[in-house]
Protein backbone atom coordinates (compact mmCIF):
# COMPACT_ATOMS: atom_id res chain seq x y z
CA UNK A 1 0.00 0.00 0.00
CA UNK A 2 2.76 2.64 0.95
CA UNK A 3 5.27 1.78 -1.85
CA UNK A 4 2.10 1.79 -4.44
CA UNK A 5 0.83 5.26 -2.83
CA UNK A 6 5.05 6.47 -3.31
CA UNK A 7 4.90 5.07 -7.41
CA UNK A 8 1.61 7.72 -7.57
CA UNK A 9 3.29 9.96 -6.17
CA UNK A 10 6.25 10.19 -8.39
CA UNK A 11 4.19 9.91 -11.15
CA UNK A 12 2.40 12.78 -10.40
CA UNK A 13 5.41 14.68 -9.37
CA UNK A 14 7.32 13.35 -12.69
CA UNK A 15 4.39 15.17 -14.87
CA UNK A 16 4.39 18.58 -12.89
CA UNK A 17 8.26 18.97 -14.14
CA UNK A 18 7.00 18.31 -17.49
CA UNK A 19 4.62 20.63 -17.53
CA UNK A 20 6.65 22.69 -15.89
CA UNK A 21 9.75 22.17 -18.63
CA UNK A 22 6.85 22.85 -20.90
CA UNK A 23 5.93 26.08 -19.86
CA UNK A 24 9.40 27.24 -19.77
CA UNK A 25 10.21 26.54 -22.84
CA UNK A 26 6.91 27.70 -24.64
CA UNK A 27 7.45 30.97 -23.13
CA UNK A 28 11.43 31.55 -24.33
CA UNK A 29 10.17 30.04 -27.86
CA UNK A 30 7.15 32.91 -27.50
CA UNK A 31 9.44 35.50 -26.38
CA UNK A 32 11.99 34.26 -28.66
CA UNK A 33 9.57 34.89 -31.97
CA UNK A 34 8.16 38.42 -30.04
CA UNK A 35 11.76 39.51 -29.94
CA UNK A 36 12.80 38.28 -33.68
CA UNK A 37 10.03 40.16 -35.31
CA UNK A 38 11.13 43.73 -33.56
CA UNK A 39 12.27 45.73 -36.54
CA UNK A 40 15.65 46.78 -35.44
CA UNK A 41 16.35 43.97 -33.20
CA UNK A 42 20.32 42.79 -32.94
CA UNK A 43 19.31 38.72 -32.94
CA UNK A 44 22.52 37.51 -33.90
CA UNK A 45 25.55 40.71 -32.39
CA UNK A 46 29.15 40.26 -33.51
CA UNK A 47 31.60 39.64 -30.61
CA UNK A 48 33.78 42.36 -28.70
CA UNK A 49 35.47 44.46 -30.35
CA UNK A 50 33.49 44.98 -33.47
CA UNK A 51 29.95 44.64 -31.95
CA UNK A 52 30.62 49.08 -31.12
CA UNK A 53 31.71 48.79 -34.71
CA UNK A 54 28.31 47.64 -35.99
CA UNK A 55 26.24 48.71 -33.15
CA UNK A 56 27.79 51.89 -31.87
CA UNK A 57 25.82 52.88 -29.07
CA UNK A 58 25.27 49.18 -27.98
CA UNK A 59 22.04 48.78 -27.36
CA UNK A 60 21.26 45.97 -29.66
CA UNK A 61 19.37 47.73 -31.91
CA UNK A 62 20.49 49.13 -35.80
CA UNK A 63 17.81 51.21 -35.23
CA UNK A 64 18.72 55.26 -33.93
CA UNK A 65 16.46 54.15 -31.09
CA UNK A 66 16.11 51.15 -29.27
CA UNK A 67 12.31 51.19 -30.31
CA UNK A 68 13.18 49.67 -33.23
CA UNK A 69 12.11 51.22 -37.33
CA UNK A 70 8.45 52.92 -37.69
CA UNK A 71 8.90 53.99 -41.06
CA UNK A 72 11.75 53.63 -43.23
CA UNK A 73 14.67 51.46 -41.36
CA UNK A 74 17.62 52.74 -44.12
CA UNK A 75 16.42 56.61 -42.95
CA UNK A 76 16.27 55.95 -39.23
CA UNK A 77 19.62 53.70 -39.62
CA UNK A 78 21.50 54.02 -36.22
CA UNK A 79 24.55 53.96 -38.83
CA UNK A 80 23.83 56.56 -42.23
CA UNK A 81 24.32 53.90 -44.58
CA UNK A 82 23.63 54.77 -47.94
CA UNK A 83 22.43 52.45 -51.31
CA UNK A 84 24.58 50.70 -53.93
CA UNK A 85 23.51 51.44 -57.53
CA UNK A 86 21.74 48.91 -59.57
CA UNK A 87 20.86 48.59 -63.23
CA UNK A 88 17.22 47.68 -61.73
CA UNK A 89 14.91 46.70 -59.02
CA UNK A 90 16.06 43.45 -57.16
CA UNK A 91 13.02 41.62 -57.16
CA UNK A 92 12.18 38.59 -55.34
CA UNK A 93 12.78 35.42 -56.31
CA UNK A 94 15.37 35.54 -59.15
CA UNK A 95 18.07 33.28 -57.88
CA UNK A 96 19.89 31.01 -59.82
CA UNK A 97 20.17 28.35 -56.60
CA UNK A 98 18.69 28.21 -53.21
CA UNK A 99 15.04 28.58 -51.70
CA UNK A 100 12.84 31.51 -52.87
CA UNK A 101 12.27 34.45 -50.64
CA UNK A 102 15.39 32.66 -48.48
CA UNK A 103 18.39 33.48 -46.61
CA UNK A 104 20.27 34.30 -50.07
CA UNK A 105 17.61 36.20 -51.91
CA UNK A 106 18.53 40.00 -51.93
CA UNK A 107 15.69 42.42 -51.72
CA UNK A 108 15.46 46.07 -51.77
CA UNK A 109 12.45 48.62 -49.43
CA UNK A 110 9.95 49.21 -52.54
CA UNK A 111 10.06 49.71 -56.38
CA UNK A 112 12.47 52.24 -56.79
CA UNK A 113 14.47 51.80 -53.44
CA UNK A 114 17.70 50.13 -54.69
CA UNK A 115 19.26 49.43 -51.01
CA UNK A 116 19.95 45.79 -51.55
CA UNK A 117 22.69 46.92 -50.55
CA UNK A 118 24.59 49.71 -48.86
CA UNK A 119 27.76 50.89 -47.68
CA UNK A 120 29.20 53.25 -44.80
CA UNK A 121 32.82 54.25 -43.96
CA UNK A 122 33.27 55.13 -40.20
CA UNK A 123 35.35 57.59 -38.25
CA UNK A 124 38.29 55.11 -37.96
CA UNK A 125 37.98 54.08 -41.65
CA UNK A 126 36.16 50.48 -41.20
CA UNK A 127 34.04 49.61 -44.58
CA UNK A 128 30.78 48.68 -43.03
CA UNK A 129 28.19 46.81 -45.64
CA UNK A 130 24.75 45.76 -45.02
CA UNK A 131 22.99 43.40 -47.12
CA UNK A 132 19.04 43.21 -47.03
CA UNK A 133 17.95 39.09 -47.69
CA UNK A 134 14.30 37.95 -47.72
CA UNK A 135 14.95 35.88 -45.21
CA UNK A 136 17.78 34.44 -42.08
CA UNK A 137 18.90 30.94 -41.32
CA UNK A 138 21.68 29.59 -39.07
CA UNK A 139 22.75 28.01 -42.05
CA UNK A 140 26.68 28.54 -43.25
CA UNK A 141 27.09 30.16 -46.50
CA UNK A 142 28.33 32.82 -48.35
CA UNK A 143 28.54 36.83 -48.94
CA UNK A 144 30.79 38.00 -51.21
CA UNK A 145 31.46 41.81 -52.63
CA UNK A 146 33.14 41.58 -55.58
CA UNK A 147 35.39 44.91 -56.33
CA UNK A 148 36.75 46.97 -59.33
CA UNK A 149 39.36 49.06 -58.34
CA UNK A 150 41.07 50.10 -61.97
CA UNK A 151 38.47 50.80 -64.22
CA UNK A 152 39.00 48.60 -66.42
CA UNK A 153 36.38 45.88 -67.19
CA UNK A 154 35.40 42.94 -69.66
CA UNK A 155 36.86 41.33 -72.36
CA UNK A 156 36.73 44.02 -74.87
CA UNK A 157 35.89 47.82 -75.62
CA UNK A 158 37.95 50.80 -74.66
CA UNK A 159 38.04 49.95 -71.09
CA UNK A 160 38.67 46.03 -71.28
CA UNK A 161 40.99 44.79 -68.67
CA UNK A 162 43.98 43.03 -69.90
CA UNK A 163 43.42 40.61 -67.15
CA UNK A 164 39.85 39.23 -67.92
CA UNK A 165 39.56 35.43 -67.28
CA UNK A 166 36.40 33.85 -67.91
CA UNK A 167 35.70 33.28 -64.34
CA UNK A 168 36.81 36.79 -64.05
CA UNK A 169 35.87 39.67 -65.98
CA UNK A 170 38.02 42.53 -64.14
CA UNK A 171 37.65 41.90 -60.21
CA UNK A 172 40.71 42.88 -57.98
CA UNK A 173 39.12 42.28 -54.66
CA UNK A 174 36.45 40.00 -53.21
CA UNK A 175 35.12 41.19 -49.83
CA UNK A 176 33.55 37.46 -48.30
CA UNK A 177 31.31 36.97 -45.14
CA UNK A 178 30.84 33.39 -44.51
CA UNK A 179 28.81 32.88 -41.47
CA UNK A 180 29.72 30.76 -38.77
CA UNK A 181 33.51 31.49 -39.73
CA UNK A 182 33.94 34.99 -40.66
CA UNK A 183 35.13 37.66 -42.76
CA UNK A 184 37.90 37.27 -45.12
CA UNK A 185 39.56 39.63 -47.79
CA UNK A 186 40.81 37.88 -51.21
CA UNK A 187 42.52 39.21 -53.54
CA UNK A 188 42.04 38.13 -57.51
CA UNK A 189 43.60 40.17 -59.90
CA UNK A 190 43.65 38.22 -63.05
CA UNK A 191 42.83 34.92 -61.56
CA UNK A 192 39.50 32.04 -60.66
CA UNK A 193 41.81 31.02 -57.53
CA UNK A 194 41.22 33.89 -55.13
CA UNK A 195 44.31 34.08 -52.75
CA UNK A 196 43.41 34.99 -48.43
CA UNK A 197 45.22 38.39 -48.04
CA UNK A 198 43.25 38.49 -44.05
CA UNK A 199 40.93 37.12 -42.14
CA UNK A 200 38.82 37.96 -39.02
CA UNK A 201 38.12 34.46 -38.13
CA UNK A 202 34.68 34.21 -36.01
CA UNK A 203 31.84 37.02 -35.45
CA UNK A 204 33.66 39.64 -34.54
CA UNK A 205 32.96 41.19 -37.90
CA UNK A 206 29.77 40.33 -38.16
CA UNK A 207 25.95 40.69 -36.88
CA UNK A 208 23.01 39.87 -38.04
CA UNK A 209 19.52 41.95 -37.57
CA UNK A 210 15.65 42.73 -38.25
CA UNK A 211 14.61 45.25 -41.05
CA UNK A 212 11.34 46.78 -41.28
CA UNK A 213 10.22 45.47 -44.59
CA UNK A 214 8.48 42.31 -45.73
CA UNK A 215 9.09 41.02 -48.84
CA UNK A 216 7.37 38.02 -49.36
CA UNK A 217 4.65 38.68 -46.11
CA UNK A 218 7.40 37.94 -43.68
CA UNK A 219 10.11 39.77 -42.85
CA UNK A 220 13.23 40.39 -43.98
CA UNK A 221 16.92 40.97 -42.62
CA UNK A 222 20.16 42.79 -42.69
CA UNK A 223 23.41 41.09 -42.80
CA UNK A 224 26.15 43.70 -41.63
CA UNK A 225 29.96 43.38 -42.00
CA UNK A 226 32.83 45.40 -42.02
CA UNK A 227 36.66 45.21 -43.07
CA UNK A 228 39.28 47.81 -41.35
CA UNK A 229 39.93 50.08 -44.63
CA UNK A 230 44.12 50.32 -43.43
CA UNK A 231 44.45 46.57 -44.40
CA UNK A 232 42.49 46.92 -48.19
CA UNK A 233 45.38 49.93 -48.18
CA UNK A 234 48.28 47.67 -47.41
CA UNK A 235 47.17 44.84 -49.62
CA UNK A 236 45.80 46.42 -52.68
CA UNK A 237 47.34 50.59 -52.11
CA UNK A 238 43.49 52.01 -52.69
CA UNK A 239 42.47 54.49 -50.20
CA UNK A 240 39.13 55.66 -48.97
CA UNK A 241 38.99 57.89 -52.82
CA UNK A 242 40.09 55.35 -54.92
CA UNK A 243 37.05 55.07 -56.87
CA UNK A 244 35.68 51.65 -57.26
CA UNK A 245 32.76 49.62 -58.78
CA UNK A 246 30.84 46.90 -57.05
CA UNK A 247 29.04 43.83 -57.43
CA UNK A 248 27.55 41.73 -54.89
CA UNK A 249 26.57 38.06 -54.76
CA UNK A 250 25.22 35.39 -52.55
CA UNK A 251 26.33 32.02 -52.70
CA UNK A 252 24.87 28.65 -51.58
CA UNK A 253 28.29 27.37 -50.40
CA UNK A 254 29.50 27.12 -47.34
CA UNK A 255 32.76 29.32 -46.23
CA UNK A 256 33.58 30.32 -50.16
CA UNK A 257 34.94 32.97 -52.66
CA UNK A 258 32.44 33.09 -55.41
CA UNK A 259 34.92 33.87 -57.89
CA UNK A 260 35.80 30.76 -59.31
CA UNK A 261 32.45 29.50 -57.42
CA UNK A 262 29.58 30.75 -59.70
CA UNK A 263 27.97 27.31 -60.21
CA UNK A 264 26.79 27.82 -56.40
CA UNK A 265 26.00 31.62 -56.55
CA UNK A 266 22.15 31.94 -55.24
CA UNK A 267 21.60 35.34 -56.48
CA UNK A 268 23.42 38.29 -58.35
CA UNK A 269 22.40 41.49 -56.72
CA UNK A 270 20.91 44.15 -59.43
CA UNK A 271 19.79 41.85 -61.59
CA UNK A 272 17.98 38.24 -62.46
CA UNK A 273 20.21 34.99 -62.27
CA UNK A 274 22.96 36.22 -64.95
CA UNK A 275 27.02 36.63 -64.84
CA UNK A 276 27.02 39.45 -67.21
CA UNK A 277 28.46 41.56 -64.92
CA UNK A 278 29.65 44.44 -67.34
CA UNK A 279 25.72 45.66 -67.39
CA UNK A 280 25.83 46.09 -63.59
CA UNK A 281 29.41 47.82 -63.67
CA UNK A 282 28.46 49.84 -66.68
CA UNK A 283 25.27 50.55 -65.19
CA UNK A 284 26.50 53.29 -62.49
CA UNK A 285 29.47 55.82 -62.19
CA UNK A 286 32.35 54.62 -60.00
CA UNK A 287 32.08 55.58 -56.35
CA UNK A 288 34.61 56.16 -53.04
CA UNK A 289 33.84 56.06 -49.10
CA UNK A 290 34.81 59.68 -49.59
CA UNK A 291 32.75 60.50 -52.39
CA UNK A 292 29.21 61.19 -53.39
CA UNK A 293 27.08 57.90 -54.07
CA UNK A 294 27.38 56.68 -57.41
CA UNK A 295 24.48 57.20 -59.82
CA UNK A 296 22.92 55.44 -62.63
CA UNK A 297 25.46 56.57 -65.29
CA UNK A 298 24.44 58.63 -68.61
CA UNK A 299 24.29 57.18 -72.36
CA UNK A 300 27.81 58.06 -73.91
CA UNK A 301 27.07 60.86 -76.52
CA UNK A 302 27.95 59.93 -80.03
CA UNK A 303 30.62 62.02 -81.88
CA UNK A 304 30.18 62.93 -85.98
CA UNK A 305 33.13 62.05 -87.85
CA UNK A 306 35.75 62.74 -89.72
CA UNK A 307 37.18 65.36 -87.79
CA UNK A 308 39.68 67.16 -90.11
CA UNK A 309 42.98 69.06 -88.68
CA UNK A 310 42.45 72.71 -88.61
CA UNK A 311 38.52 72.19 -87.88
CA UNK A 312 36.89 74.76 -84.54
CA UNK A 313 34.00 73.03 -84.33
CA UNK A 314 32.68 69.30 -83.14
CA UNK A 315 29.45 67.95 -83.08
CA UNK A 316 27.57 65.22 -82.47
CA UNK A 317 24.60 63.34 -80.98
CA UNK A 318 22.70 62.15 -78.05
CA UNK A 319 19.71 59.80 -76.96
CA UNK A 320 19.16 61.60 -73.48
CA UNK A 321 16.58 64.32 -72.67
CA UNK A 322 17.11 68.00 -73.32
CA UNK A 323 19.88 69.65 -70.87
CA UNK A 324 21.71 66.79 -70.89
CA UNK A 325 25.56 68.18 -70.56
CA UNK A 326 28.17 67.81 -73.02
CA UNK A 327 31.83 67.59 -71.93
CA UNK A 328 34.10 67.62 -74.45
CA UNK A 329 37.95 66.91 -74.32
CA UNK A 330 41.19 66.83 -76.20
CA UNK A 331 43.75 64.67 -75.45
CA UNK A 332 42.13 64.07 -72.14
CA UNK A 333 41.45 67.93 -70.84
CA UNK A 334 38.14 69.53 -70.98
CA UNK A 335 37.94 71.89 -74.12
CA UNK A 336 34.38 73.10 -73.91
CA UNK A 337 30.68 72.15 -73.05
CA UNK A 338 27.25 72.30 -74.52
CA UNK A 339 24.06 70.80 -73.99
CA UNK A 340 21.83 68.81 -75.75
CA UNK A 341 18.99 69.94 -77.44
CA UNK A 342 17.06 67.72 -79.99
CA UNK A 343 19.30 65.26 -79.80
CA UNK A 344 22.22 67.21 -80.94
CA UNK A 345 25.27 69.44 -79.21
CA UNK A 346 27.82 71.09 -80.59
CA UNK A 347 31.10 73.14 -79.84
CA UNK A 348 32.45 76.15 -82.11
CA UNK A 349 35.21 78.55 -81.45
CA UNK A 350 37.45 75.84 -80.62
CA UNK A 351 41.30 77.72 -79.89
CA UNK A 352 43.86 76.63 -81.32
CA UNK A 353 42.35 74.90 -84.12
CA UNK A 354 42.70 71.01 -83.93
CA UNK A 355 45.79 69.34 -85.35
CA UNK A 356 46.44 65.81 -86.63
CA UNK A 357 46.36 62.98 -84.00
CA UNK A 358 44.37 64.80 -81.56
CA UNK A 359 42.05 62.89 -79.58
CA UNK A 360 38.40 63.97 -79.55
CA UNK A 361 36.59 62.53 -76.98
CA UNK A 362 33.14 63.43 -75.18
CA UNK A 363 30.95 62.63 -71.96
CA UNK A 364 27.42 63.14 -71.09
CA UNK A 365 25.58 63.91 -67.87
CA UNK A 366 21.69 63.53 -68.03
CA UNK A 367 19.55 65.67 -65.35
CA UNK A 368 19.78 63.09 -61.94
CA UNK A 369 22.31 60.67 -63.49
CA UNK A 370 26.05 60.26 -63.12
CA UNK A 371 28.74 61.22 -66.03
CA UNK A 372 28.99 58.49 -69.00
CA UNK A 373 32.05 56.67 -69.75
CA UNK A 374 34.22 59.55 -72.14
CA UNK A 375 36.36 57.29 -74.37
CA UNK A 376 33.47 55.50 -75.72
CA UNK A 377 33.46 57.12 -78.75
CA UNK A 378 36.63 59.10 -79.28
CA UNK A 379 37.81 60.56 -82.56
CA UNK A 380 41.35 60.75 -83.88
CA UNK A 381 41.73 64.49 -86.03
CA UNK A 382 42.75 63.02 -89.45
CA UNK A 383 44.75 64.94 -91.83
CA UNK A 384 43.48 66.58 -94.56
CA UNK A 385 44.20 65.30 -98.19
CA UNK A 386 46.71 67.59 -100.37
CA UNK A 387 45.47 66.78 -103.32
CA UNK A 388 43.13 64.82 -105.08
CA UNK A 389 44.23 61.78 -106.78
CA UNK A 390 43.33 60.54 -110.45
CA UNK A 391 40.83 58.08 -110.12
CA UNK A 392 41.19 57.05 -113.44
CA UNK A 393 44.89 55.35 -112.39
CA UNK A 394 43.65 53.39 -109.92
CA UNK A 395 41.71 50.48 -109.84
CA UNK A 396 40.07 47.98 -107.07
CA UNK A 397 39.85 44.24 -107.27
CA UNK A 398 40.06 41.26 -105.17
CA UNK A 399 43.85 41.81 -104.70
CA UNK A 400 43.51 45.07 -103.63
CA UNK A 401 44.39 48.82 -104.45
CA UNK A 402 46.67 48.94 -107.74
CA UNK A 403 48.22 52.25 -109.16
CA UNK A 404 50.12 53.02 -112.55
CA UNK A 405 52.97 54.34 -111.99
CA UNK A 406 53.82 57.79 -110.63
CA UNK A 407 50.00 58.21 -109.85
CA UNK A 408 51.11 58.19 -105.73
CA UNK A 409 52.10 61.59 -104.40
CA UNK A 410 55.16 60.85 -102.40
CA UNK A 411 55.07 61.07 -98.73
CA UNK A 412 51.14 61.56 -98.68
CA UNK A 413 48.67 59.23 -96.52
CA UNK A 414 46.52 57.78 -98.90
CA UNK A 415 42.31 57.38 -97.55
CA UNK A 416 39.92 55.71 -99.55
CA UNK A 417 36.36 54.99 -99.66
CA UNK A 418 34.68 52.03 -100.96
CA UNK A 419 30.75 52.54 -101.60
CA UNK A 420 29.00 49.57 -102.22
CA UNK A 421 25.26 49.77 -104.24
CA UNK A 422 23.02 47.06 -103.70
Amino acid sequence: MVIGRLRKSFRVRALSIKELLFFVMLFFVVASNSFAQTPGLIFDPATNPGDSVLDPNLDGYVSDTDTGFVTNDEIESEIPYTSLVFPADEINNDLCLGPPCGFTDFVQQAVGLEDACQQYLDADDNWLFRMRFSGAANNSKSYSILIDTDQKFGLSGPNADTNYLTGNPGFEIELLLATNFGVYIYDVDGTTTPVLKKSYPGQTNYQRSVALTTNCDDPDYFYDFFVPFSDLTTYFSITPSTPVRIVILSNMAAHTPSIGKFNTVSDVGGTTCSFNFDIIIDDYTPTCDTCPPGLDRTTCPYITSPIMEGATSVSGTSTEPNGTVIKIFKNGVVIGRDTITGGVWSLTGISPALIAGNIIEASATAPGKGESIRNCNAVTVADVCTASLDGSKFTVNAKGVCGSAGAGIPGATFLFMITRII
